[in-house]
């Protein structure tokens, strides 16, 4: 179980999904509740961030992105965060399972 990463435009028309989904239990290893963000996502549902929150999204994922399996998705994450940094009307969810 675990959530899928996409961005979306306004309509909530799906742009890119990220080619890994995030387990829960790789997440349980390390102390969500540290995080700005992170800490937020609920297992069952879904969570929109918005443009306002990218660079604190951004900053919790890449320091929660250091697990082997995960090195491989850092440049998706920063071509998320560009997209979203330079263009209005976008968001990230984080779809639950």
């Amino acid at each position: 179980m675990g959530w899928t990463i996409v961005l979306e435009d306004e309509s909530g028309v799906s742009l890119k999904l990220v080619s890994h989904e995030y387990e829960i239990s790789d997440f349980s290893r390390r102390d969500l509740s540290e995080t700005t963000l992170l800490k937020f996502l609920d297992p069952y549902g879904d969570l929109v961030f918005n443009r306002l929150q990218m660079d604190a999204l951004f900053k919790d994922l890449l320091q929660t992105v250091t697990y082997s399996n995960y090195q491989g998705i850092q440049a998706e994450l920063k071509e998320l965060h560009e997209a979203m940094i330079s263009q209005a009307h976008l968001y990230i969810r984080f779809a639950g399972a």
